[in-house]
């Protein structure tokens, strides 16, 4: 299969190198507004460069593309792809607001669209997965998930679209905690309702958008689950979720899952650290594998396995919050130059 990636940002390293790791995928073009860019990741990856997305689709005719880009342009990038009929894997989020879901959805179903919620293949997360799908743990009583991680003036201040609401989308939530969101929803479903509030504590008057989130989602029979997530922390320390079950309590912190049964042993499940292939140790390994699985998947029956519609009970979740906290994003529409 031919490839092309738009966006050699830092995070399209950890795309690039799980393309050039498959037999049947084979480079053809990388794109980016700023050319040197894209020339880089032509010399070490393979490929030719380019700096429009339309001339390079139109160009290499490639059967997958994958969308490293600033958030808000995910959306318009799929619909140019999804005009030639070539698949389309993205970078989180998938959309930046209700209204671009909402095209995304209408896209795939013309094309298979794959979305890198990555995490839900770490090890601890299938473990996890697996005790609560195999009805071991009962019915969940409650829970708690924390992100404190660290992001300066600096972080932002390098940028050209983060930190603005119609380009990034939102903050802590949508950017940097979008994944632990993901992952409660993946392992206890929609919840009823959705509680939260949002402040922009240490970098006010240098981004718009938040710095801390809250949520409180509460389930069916009184259940509920706290979300905390922070950039205003002094550095990037690992995920904390605990999930308290009938039968067990479950915590995931770092590369362990903490089993506590009542009368029994405590059991503790830490796999192997995998090495990342490239980029910041937080972002964990996983990427490799739900790339190989969307592969796997365009080479067999089509069914991707994590695609638009698997998340986006995720996705009204985050929406829900952001519409209840007014951080509501107005769709920023690209620059021609920048198709």
């Amino acid at each position: 299969m031919k490839v092309c990636v738009v966006g050699c940002g830092t995070i399209s390293n950890m795309h690039l190198n799980a393309v050039g790791s498959m037999k049947h995928a084979s480079l053809v073009g990388v794109c980016d507004v700023k050319m040197d860019r894209a020339t880089d990741a032509a010399k070490m990856y393979g490929g030719h460069p380019y700096q429009s997305l339309t001339e390079m689709l139109d160009a290499e005719k490639p059967d997958v593309l994958h969308i490293c880009t600033p958030h808000y342009l995910h959306v318009p990038m799929a619909g140019e792809a999804a005009k030639r009929g070539i698949a389309v894997f993205t970078e989180k989020p998938p959309a930046v607001s209700r209204e671009q879901f909402k095209a995304l959805k209408e896209f795939s179903r013309d094309i298979p669209i794959g979305v890198c919620f990555q995490n839900r293949y770490n090890a601890t997360s299938r473990f996890v997965k697996e005790r609560i799908d195999q009805h071991e743990t009962g019915g969940f009583l409650g829970g708690r998930a924390f992100v404190t991680w660290c992001r300066d003036k600096n972080y932002y201040n390098g940028s050209d679209w983060r930190g603005e609401l119609k380009k990034e989308g939102g903050g802590a939530l949508i950017n940097q905690s979008i994944h632990t969101l993901d992952l409660l929803i993946y392992f206890l479903g929609k919840p009823e309702c959705v509680t939260a509030q949002m402040q922009n504590f240490h970098l006010d008057q240098v981004i718009d958008v938040e710095d801390t989130v809250e949520a409180y989602l509460q389930y069916k029979e009184n259940a509920s689950c706290l979300f905390y997530a922070t950039t205003a922390y002094c550095t990037n320390s690992p995920v904390y979720l605990e999930l308290i079950f009938e039968h067990m309590t479950i915590r995931l912190h770092d590369n362990e899952v903490e089993v506590l049964e009542e009368g029994k042993k405590d059991v503790k499940y830490q796999p192997a650290k995998e090495k990342t292939a490239a980029g910041k140790s937080y972002w964990g390994s996983s990427h490799d594998a739900c790339i190989a699985d969307f592969y796997h998947a365009l080479k067999t029956d089509g069914k991707v396995p994590i695609g638009v519609c698997d998340v986006e009970n995720t996705m009204d979740v985050l929406y829900d919050i952001y519409e209840q906290t007014g951080y509501v994003c107005e769709t920023c529409q690209p620059a021609k130059a920048q198709l």
